[in-house]
């Protein structure tokens, strides 16, 4: 063993010259012919790397570029790429948004965009800043689009571009700005802040200290009440002027108004709520463990997000193309709470309250329990969901959790839907054959988290993916139509029909879930409980400061 463990003195090469002023091929010679350099390389001591070193070879320096990055460290990324420190940047689509990075030398696409105007405004990044030469090259997959490209490399630039369009016939959307109109006017009359500066917690929490209510509050009363001024019910009337809720009296929309902003101000307080009972489960009498920083964490972050960002992401604002139903994958651990956290970048809709979020449909794919996620070269794996209730330590069992309901998918009629309740027989068509209508339990997650005592590693070859599950989709009622060669078959469309996204595990048999604090695990492949789940520890941190043995939670198999 001593032998083994000995180290040998060795000499390190010295290069005749920096730089190589001779070229390249001088550096070449000298690695093939010094001694020194090939009695290291027959020791094991001296490698490509050494070569390309020593050679003073070009190399790519490459860093992620995405809306997944906090906001401080992707401005430090575009000024060292701009300086010349990076010369790789692997960017996301959130690169069409106009960020400067400078000039551009190289495009390289993954894939075929969705659309001309997204390759060209790709595309025409490099060569901008009078770059003696630039290159895009773009990799055709194996998809319809990308073989179609592929047969035709000129159709991004004789495709014609169609003219933007406004649509009106949207309710939903035209109520998103009767709300936008509403709460500008109410924040005008109502503050001196900036409007754009304006966090959560300053609008649905109390204001104890002046005994008032909270904005969010006034504000349906405000709505309800009729302390609109005549000039903005004036207003309201010509922005629906011409669409689908034409002819609406203002003061309808205004309760609607209202009504949206409680429902989601509730929604708001309970996950305020849920995460203040955390705090006190697990309070210490020093009140600096891991567990209490991470949920003060949580909670400062809950109150600081941007008002604006979180309204448009909740779907009370117009989201101008940002996609609503965010939910995000706590990455916080033992071993990165407490380093030193910046404010993320206003444009940066990617990050909800400092984590990586994704609309709830991607989400269930991309951060579902024992799936590995890499960001900015570091592999997490998530472990369980957070929940936005308090469970109360009386409860034994699930079925008292309003956040649990039912899905069901009937293969007589092609029916699905959901429940608060089990049905016994499919709403539609009234089967109640067990083999023909299948009924599940399933939990909308309000987010995702890892392990708070989890490592994350940078092993990006062994990550571990769930199967993604097709969606449910019913559009009960809706007549089938023939295609214009009845041969070719048929179809039939609905604008109210019904679309549920799912995941149901590693062996789509479902999910043990703890209702205490959210640990989960996809159920065995002969769909018995993981034993795993036997005596876990909470997911996001126990009390005395994580030296609680076992979580006292129950579970379930949604």
């Amino acid at each position: 063993m001593d032998e083994l463990a000995k180290c040998e003195r060795v000499e390190m090469p010295r290069i005749p010259a920096p730089f190589w002023p001779e070229g390249e091929e001088k550096a070449r010679e000298w690695l093939e012919t010094d001694e020194k350099v090939r009695k290291l390389r027959s020791m094991g001591a001296w490698s490509d790397l050494n070569d390309r070193i020593a050679g003073f070879s070009p190399y790519f320096r490459s860093v992620e570029h995405s809306a997944q990055i906090k906001g401080s460290l992707l401005t430090r990324r575009e000024k060292a790429f701009k300086e010349g420190r990076i010369n790789l940047l692997s960017c996301s689509t959130t690169m069409e948004m106009g960020v400067d990075i400078g000039g551009l030398s190289a495009v390289a696409m993954n894939n075929v965009p969705p659309h001309p105007a997204n390759f060209l405004q790709r595309a025409g990044r490099a060569g901008r800043r009078g770059e003696t030469s630039a290159l895009s090259f773009t990799l055709c997959k194996s998809t319809p689009q990308g073989e179609a490209v592929f047969n035709n490399p000129l159709w991004a630039f004789t495709t014609a571009l169609s003219v933007p369009q406004v649509a009106l016939q949207s309710g939903r959307i035209i109520q998103r700005h009767v709300n936008a109109l509403s709460l500008t006017q109410f924040l005008v009359q109502n503050t001196n802040d900036e409007v754009f500066k304006l966090n959560c917690g300053w609008f649905f929490n109390t204001d104890e200290a002046e005994m008032r209510s909270s904005p969010s509050l006034r504000f349906q009363e405000w709505c309800r009440e009729g302390m609109a001024e005549s000039q903005l019910k004036q207003n309201v009337d010509w922005l629906c002027h011409g669409s689908s809720l034409a002819g609406i009296p203002a003061d309808q929309l205004l309760t609607e108004s209202a009504m949206a902003m409680e429902r989601l101000a509730g929604l708001w307080k309970e996950e305020y709520s849920a995460l203040e009972a955390n705090l006190e489960e697990v309070k210490t009498r020093q009140g600096n463990s891991r567990p209490e920083k991470a949920i003060r964490m949580q909670l400062e972050r809950l109150e600081k997000e941007y008002l604006l960002a979180e309204l448009a992401t909740r779907g009370f604002l117009p989201g101008y193309g940002f996609p609503t139903g965010v939910v995000s994958l706590l990455t916080s651990t033992m071993e990165t709470i407490g380093r030193n956290t910046t404010q993320q970048r206003e444009d940066n809709r990617v990050l909800s309250r400092g984590s990586p979020s994704r609309p709830i449909a991607q989400a269930l794919r991309d951060y579902a329990p024992g799936t590995d996620t890499t960001l900015d070269g570091r592999v997490y794996r998530s472990a369980g969901v957070t929940l936005n209730w308090h469970l109360p330590a009386a409860i034994e069992g699930g079925q008292e959790i309003q956040a649990l309901r039912w899905v069901w998918r009937c293969h007589e009629c092609g029916g699905t839907g959901t429940r608060p309740y089990r049905p016994e027989q499919c709403p539609h068509c009234g089967e109640n054959d067990p083999e023909k209508l299948s009924r599940n339990e399933y939990l909308e997650p309000a987010g995702f988290a890892v392990d708070i005592r989890d490592k994350t590693h940078g092993n990006v070859n062994t990550q571990q993916y769930l199967p993604v599950r097709d969606p449910l989709i019913s559009v009960q009622g809706a007549v089938w139509m023939s295609l214009p060669n009845p041969t070719l078959g048929h179809y039939r469309s609905t604008g109210n029909g019904h679309i549920f996204h799912r995941s149901d595990g590693l062996h789509g048999l479902g999910y043990s879930l703890c209702l205490r604090c959210g640990r989960s695990e996809s159920l065995g492949y002969d769909g018995n409980h993981p034993r795993t789940m036997d005596g876990h520890k909470r997911l996001r941190g126990g009390r005395d400061n994580d030296r609680e043995q076992h979580c006292p939670g129950v579970t379930t198999h949604p």
